[in-house]
């Protein structure tokens, strides 16, 4: 069994800074009333979008009753804010307004990995024995945290880097006690890497483990 769809996602009224609006305001004049960019008075506009292009897929194969593997994953080949023609930078325009309109529409957007991957094999025993393997890809993607390393040519934005981790669980069902324990590990090689939560880039969780049982009545 497998599926395959085609995406697109956009979020309007992004806001940026409106840079030639900024730099024409009366309150922001330099010494002397010349034009300048002191932020006395920031504009912004509310009229870019943002825009995720891509393909996601999902495969199942059950070559026999206690066998199974699903692979799924997806490959996102757009992912940009989309410009404002008011918002082009001008000859005129402040350094620090370049480096922040490359950030914002030269680069991917923040948490945005171009290749996802997961595959899962799970081997079902008939004693009732479980277990399940599964590995997850993650491309590298940008963060919009200005503190981690590795900043992008076009400014400052880290970019964090690619990763595998690996997960394992397992069950064992007592039919007799109506009863099911299971064991489950994360990041089985306790594999160090940076992903995202809440719009900021952290370190993500090293190997952890819960185990426990359900009982049916």
């Amino acid at each position: 069994v497998g599926t395959v769809s085609v995406f697109r996602v956009t979020r309007q009224n992004r806001v940026v800074d409106d840079a030639l609006r900024q730099f024409e305001e009366p309150l922001n004049a330099l010494p002397g009333g010349a034009p300048g960019s002191s932020r006395i008075v920031r504009w912004f506009s509310a009229s870019a979008t943002e825009e995720n292009e891509g393909a996601e897929f999902e495969a199942i194969w059950t070559p026999q009753r206690n066998y199974q593997a699903v692979v799924s994953g997806s490959w996102m080949w757009s992912s940009k804010t989309l410009s404002d023609p008011s918002l082009d930078i001008l000859p005129n325009t402040p350094a620090g307004t370049v480096i922040s309109r490359n950030i914002i529409f030269g680069n991917r957007l923040p948490y945005a990995p171009e290749h996802l991957l997961t595959l899962g094999l799970t081997y079902g025993h008939p004693i009732g024995l479980d277990v399940r393997i599964e590995a997850v890809y993650v491309d590298e993607q940008y963060s919009d945290d200005r503190e981690t390393e590795d900043p992008t040519p076009n400014g400052r934005r880290g970019v964090l880097e690619d990763y595998l981790i690996w997960n394992f669980s397992s069950s064992y069902e007592v039919p007799a006690w109506s009863t099911t324990f299971f064991l489950s590990v994360k990041n089985l090689g306790d594999e160090e890497y940076m992903t995202d939560r809440s719009r900021g880039a952290y370190a993500g969780m090293g190997r952890s483990y819960s185990a426990g049982f359900t009982v049916r009545f």
